[in-house]
């Protein structure tokens, strides 16, 4: 080979400074449910990564760039997190390596006598990829098919089948623009009416699929096209996904993935020691029953990093139903409860703020404390008012341990959380905090408190294990389905105890003492396996025994529930 000149050297490297190769980066986010992210917050709490959890999902560019990260220490890992951080190595090779040597892809290179590659552990398998200097794409099916018993002593029991079929289209453009679009579709078999809607009150999917319960069909759509900058500082996201926020371990009070995705504009800036998202969108809401013409949240978070072992965050939010869209809230910057009150002031607009933060003390644990405002009266914060109590919070603790007691490839989660009455409804049931009627932030009722156990156990690379129980207190009672008050026993009328999200119904008419109402206790043991026998081939089995002790009553009831789920992803 011939040796280059010095001048020829010198200016190689000028050109290179003067015009530098853009570096190809996938710009497609990771859906919330992957499963690198508890990976990654493992991975974290040693101390192998510095990485955040607290506002996903991110990028497949950032992902990639932890993996890279864990690879070059990967001698400090177990055997069973080799096996996993090898798992997604093929994964995301491409993200990584922008080659398809790891990837198959079906309809291109299919052969009789290579039918078995759909069966490959070694390679990324998709149905068909493209890929050149200014665009990316990759085509994936979907397919899934899930039996579902509800053993019930609380309600009829039911049993339904469910079959669901689709492609997914990701990619990115000229390393900038990335794209994503998921459509299934599918139907019940062995299930009537009331068992499809039974099978919704239990799976925001199918909460979401309008003609589930009437006619058997299952639909759902979720796609965006998202922008970020050559220095990976500033995204915009337009389109339809989950996303979370919030430092909680098991649940999050500000922004969780338990309702169906909403329809978002998102601005995003990541910068070093500083993370800040903003986000307006439109959810799908009712009152009683009867759908709403808009509904439409808008809100930031802003997230600081004083240390690896210390971060916090901030957040707002503003729930409206007056109105489709209004420029007066589309500014990212701004307080948004105090644009609200200068501008509208109006009780049908409900907002809610709070302040988190996780605190690494030591290798291997992590403590994360969260803090909700839903309405704060300085007035009736320190004396009670006989008449009225306008101050709702909600409250969470958590502790998190990695390899507790050097047991290796274990988690171990212990959280608190309380919420007030009232919290996350509001005095119109128009805006409550919610979407297709659950609860945006954590799933336990208002005037509950819970606490949860939580076990996650790699057994191998592709067995993962998760124990998880829940003891909850609540107080319930409310207006009846025509809104009218009922009466106990006694002939006395009940009025409503703020334990239901969706029903706001005379809250702020009386002094609100936590837990008050109709007590009802429950103890939820969850046991879940995921295998992956062969990769991108999975079975997902979970099971759930509620007990339900309505004291009120003196009478405990037990509903156990049962998935099986095999399902596929190339």
């Amino acid at each position: 080979m011939k040796k280059l000149s010095a001048g020829m050297l010198r200016l190689l490297i000028l050109l290179s400074v003067l015009f530098p190769v853009a570096s190809k980066a996938q710009m497609e986010l990771v859906p919330v449910d992957h499963k690198v992210y508890p990976f990654l917050e493992m991975m974290s709490m040693k101390g192998l990564i510095n990485y955040n959890n607290a506002s996903i999902p991110i990028s497949r560019r950032a992902v990639a760039s932890y993996l890279v990260e864990l690879e070059k220490v990967k001698d400090k890992l177990s055997k069973t997190e080799r096996g996993i951080l090898a798992d997604l190595m093929v994964e995301f090779s491409y993200d990584i390596h922008k080659n398809m040597d790891k990837s198959y892809s079906l309809l291109q290179e299919f052969k009789p006598d290579s039918v078995l590659e759909i069966f490959s552990n070694d390679r990324q398998k998709y149905l068909a990829t493209y890929a050149d200097q200014h665009l990316s794409l990759f085509l994936d099916g979907l397919a899934s098919l899930s039996y579902r018993d509800f053993n019930a002593e609380s309600f009829p029991k039911a049993k339904v089948t469910l079959a669901e079929i689709g492609p997914r289209f990701r990619g990115t453009i000229d390393n900038n623009v990335g794209f994503y679009l998921q459509v299934t579709g599918g139907q019940s078999f062995g299930g009537d009416t009331y068992a499809r809607s039974v099978a919704a009150g239990y799976d925001p999917v199918l909460m979401a699929s309008t003609k589930f319960v009437s006619s058997k069909f299952i639909n759902a759509v979720s796609g965006y096209l998202r922008y970020e900058t050559d220095s990976h500082i500033i995204a915009l996201t337009v389109g339809r996904y989950n996303f979370e926020m919030g430092n909680g371990y098991i649940d999050k009070l500000f922004i969780s993935d338990n309702t169906p995705p909403a329809d978002l504009a998102r601005f995003d800036i990541d910068y070093k020691f500083f993370k800040y998202a903003f986000f307006y969108g439109n959810l799908q809401g009712d009152s009683l029953g009867v759908p709403l013409a808009s509904k439409s949240i808008v809100g930031h978070r802003l997230d600081i990093e004083f240390s690896p072992a210390f971060r916090m965050g901030i957040y707002e939010s503003l729930i409206m139903t007056d109105a489709p869209f209004s420029f007066t809230f589309l500014n990212p910057v701004s307080f948004i409860q105090g644009v609200d009150l200068l501008t509208y002031s109006k009780i049908n607009n409900n907002a809610l703020m709070g302040i988190d933060c996780e605190l690494r003390p030591h290798t291997n644990i992590g403590i994360q404390l969260s803090f909700l405002v839903d309405d704060l009266n300085f007035a009736t914060l320190t004396a009670k008012n006989a008449t009225h109590d306008d101050n709702k919070f909600g409250y969470q603790a958590g502790i998190m341990y990695v390899d507790p007691f050097g047991l290796s490839d274990l988690t171990a989660i212990l959280e608190y959380t309380r919420l007030d009455p009232f919290v996350y409804s509001h005095r119109t049931n128009e805006s409550t905090y919610a979407n297709w009627g659950i609860s945006l932030g954590s799933a336990l009722p208002p005037n509950s408190d819970e606490i949860a156990l939580e076990l996650n156990y790699y057994l191998t690379n592709r067995i993962t294990l998760n124990f998880l129980y829940k003891h909850q207190r609540s107080g319930e009672g409310f207006l009846d389905a025509n809104g009218n008050l009922t009466f106990n026993d006694a002939g006395v009328i009940t009025r409503n105890f703020g334990g239901d999200v969706n029903r706001g119904d005379l809250d702020g008419s009386f002094y609100n003492t936590f837990l008050m109402g109709y007590r009802v206790n429950r103890d939820i043991f969850s046991f879940s396996a995921r295998i992956e026998p062969v990769r991108q081939y999975f079975l997902d089995i979970s099971y759930s025994l509620q007990s339900i002790n309505k004291l009120y009553l003196s009478k405990t009831s037990i509903d156990q529930f049962l998935y099986v789920t095999a399902s596929t992803d190339f």
